[in-house]
């Protein structure tokens, strides 16, 4: 059964947050990342959110990537 890049992200996070230190670690990377100055997630689109929501929050973030690769790549051809 194929799995949605959702799930896996579900899954990944559910395997790390079995210890709390290492999805907190896991947060603070993803909250220190930035495109052109901007940071790629937000800290309030983490607040209160379990590994279900940052699964979402990082499939959005995904597909939001691969949305500008794909315009760019159009805009190349």
């Amino acid at each position: 059964m194929a799995s949605t890049i959702r799930q896996v992200l579900q899954h990944s996070l559910e395997d790390l947050s079995k210890d709390e230190l290492e999805l907190k670690k896991f947060r603070a990377r993803l909250l220190d990342r930035e495109r052109e100055g901007e940071p790629l997630v937000r800290r309030r689109a983490l607040e209160d959110k379990d590994e279900i929501g940052i699964a979402d929050v990082l499939a959005k973030l995904e597909s939001m990537i691969m949305g500008h690769q794909t315009i760019l790549y159009i805009g190349i051809q």
